[in-house]
């Protein structure tokens, strides 16, 4: 079964519609090296992760600092 990776802003939406357990086991998994058994959890983890990837980490800096100020 092919799950289809979405891009752009789309990952974004599709992970932040991911359940908080769903990101837990995620992100559990990939720190174990080891992907998601749902193969459409896993390309959303994947979309997401490129998107995020292609910005600039000074922009997740204040991103970040945006949050604690506020």
């Amino acid at each position: 079964m092919d799950a289809t990776i979405p891009t752009g802003r789309a990952a974004r939406t599709a992970w932040r519609r991911s359940g908080r357990r769903t990101k837990g086991e995620v992100l559990q998994r990939a720190a174990q090296d080891q992907g998601h058994p749902d193969p459409m959890v896993a390309g959303v983890a994947v979309g997401f992760a490129r998107w995020e990837r292609g910005y600039p980490r000074w922009i997740a800096v204040v991103m970040a600092l945006g949050l604690v100020v506020r």
